[in-house]
């Protein structure tokens, strides 16, 4: 009896484990490597520390509506695209705008890169393949 159970409770652990590592990394996977906005924008001292609060806030923002979102998708999304707006608007008064337009192109550029992440998972890593949606 006690054997039996030792072998379920390891086999539990065991697939706990794998599961647990493979939600992190499809996590990871989801997340675009940080911008250095200083070396990216040419940034002085000043705008660079301006943009990292900025940056700092906005994250900390996202992981509370991750985490407060429940299972209501559009009302996370909605959130997201008003944090996301108030962010551009605080970014906008810190850079010139030659500076803004680049910051755009970029996260834009981010943005298209996750999607084409999100579109190779789906389809199982092949192009054109049958993912698990049709």
């Amino acid at each position: 009896m006690t054997r039996s159970y030792l072998i379920k409770s390891i086999l539990f652990l065991l697939c706990l484990s794998v599961g647990i590592s493979q939600n992190r990394s499809r996590g990871d996977a989801m997340q675009a490597p940080p911008v250095n906005w200083e070396k990216e924008l040419d940034l002085s001292k000043d705008q660079a520390n301006q943009m990292r609060i900025i940056e700092d806030n906005f994250r900390n923002q996202m992981m509370d509506i991750r985490q407060q979102g429940g299972n209501d998708r559009m009302a996370m999304r909605e959130m997201a695209m008003e944090m996301m707006e108030k962010r551009d608007s605080a970014v906008k008064g810190v850079l010139s705008k030659k500076q803004f337009k680049t910051y755009q192109k970029k996260l834009k550029s981010q943005r298209n890169a996750r999607m084409n992440q999100l579109k190779k998972r789906r389809s199982g890593g092949k192009n054109g393949g049958m993912g698990w949606r049709n």
